[in-house]
């Protein structure tokens, strides 16, 4: 009788350690096929990674669960964190000028004597995504950008343009075979961005579609009266423009030089007239 107990006993534990090595099995497997796994969200992940195709303004960063934003990733050469930009990073510190730490090397400021100066290029800078501060690294407040200071570079990616800047110069980003992203601080009073296009503050002048930007068709607003030199120029991928008035409207903007981009894409107004 005592044999046949702990007979039973036995069959019981050993039914036990059973089940348990079950469960902790199955609970193994539903992490595994529910991606908890630490390892599938790091390193080589395509989650976070910008790529020229996307529309997304990659120099805003996900802080919180409430941004829309993507973090910034370079290319081979560089790494994520260096390359992460927020726009509270931008805010210029009184006392304490880190700000020129966060712009990209080798931009070329030209002073004008009076506490501000004006982009003039950027040098030997060989990153593709340019960050122009507010300030130079002599402190100099950044008011401008020059007639054709990044033209015809074909490195560069997205440009983040600071709050302090009132004038562009004339086909500044022009040429930029590259450029998918122009970013605009949105505390500038001059310049705003939509969708990676560049506007100034009302809408009414349209002054830089990037080349590289992979939309095939842009909605342009009626309030948009004036489309600068080259703001379409390579836009190999524009096929359609939506724009919002009538033809007799559209008629009137006035279109600057080497707009091929534009004058090649389709036509539609949404008004009739």
């Amino acid at each position: 009788m005592k044999n046949n107990f702990l007979s039973l006993i036995a069959g019981l534990i050993s039914l036990t350690l059973l089940s348990a090595c079950f469960l902790v099995s199955c609970n193994n497997k539903n992490k595994s096929e529910s991606g908890q796994s630490v390892e599938t969200n790091s390193g080589n992940s395509e989650t976070g990674t910008y790529d020229a195709s996307d529309m997304l303004n990659p120099f805003e960063t996900e802080s919180d669960g409430s941004s829309g934003g993507q973090a910034l990733e370079g290319g081979e050469d560089s790494d994520s964190e260096s390359n992460t930009f927020s726009e509270s990073d931008s805010k210029d510190s009184e006392g304490d000028n880190n700000e020129s730490d966060q712009a990209s090397p080798s931009l070329r400021f030209i002073s004008y004597g009076n506490g501000t100066c004006t982009v003039s290029g950027i040098g030997t800078y060989e990153d593709v995504y340019v960050i122009i501060p507010e300030r130079s690294p002599e402190g100099d407040i950044v008011t401008s950008i020059e007639d054709k200071a990044f033209y015809d570079n074909p490195n560069i990616k997205a440009v983040q343009l600071p709050s302090t800047v009132s004038t562009i110069g004339d086909r500044a980003f022009a040429g930029c075979s590259s450029l998918v992203y122009i970013s605009v601080d949105k505390n500038n009073k001059m310049f705003s961005d939509s969708e990676g296009v560049l506007y100034s503050k009302d809408g009414s002048r349209l002054i830089a579609f990037p080349a590289a930007n992979a939309a095939q068709e842009i909605d342009i607003s009626i309030r948009v009266k004036e489309i600068c030199n080259m703001a379409f120029y390579e836009c190999d991928n524009l096929q359609r423009i939506n724009y919002g008035g009538t033809f007799e409207d559209w008629n009137k903007i006035s279109i600057g030089e080497l707009n091929y981009g534009l004058l090649s894409a389709a036509i539609s107004c949404i008004q009739s007239k």
